[in-house]
């Protein structure tokens, strides 16, 4: 099952984790982890490359993970990390058994 945890900080998204493979199909094959996989990469590269975020990102043993340091209020990379969000909703809503989604408050943090 793929596990997509989404970083909130100050009631804004910061972050994300996204690990683990769906078992919706065959590794090459599977449309849920291609379609994951795919979102959260382009997601991660706007946020360093197009928008040069100051972020840590690494990708590693089927784990992608992006922490922000401190976005701009007026910067879109907020909204990027929403629309990842909400696609990745999308996908639970129709592939539950192979996703999950949970929120972490790291705003005390």
């Amino acid at each position: 099952m793929i596990k997509a945890e989404f970083f909130l900080k100050n009631s804004r998204f910061s972050g994300f984790r996204i690990s683990g493979h769906s078992g919706y199909s065959d590794e090459g094959s599977d449309i849920v982890c291609a379609s994951v996989s795919s979102a959260a990469m382009l997601t991660a590269n706007m946020i360093t490359d197009d928008f040069r975020i100051d972020a840590s990102v690494s990708a590693e043993n089927k784990i992608l993970e992006l922490k922000t340091k401190n976005i701009p209020d007026d910067s879109p990379a907020y909204r990027i990390i929403n629309a990842l969000y909400s696609h990745l909703d999308f996908i639970e809503q129709e592939y539950g058994d192979f996703i999950t989604l949970r929120i972490i408050d790291n705003t005390e943090v």
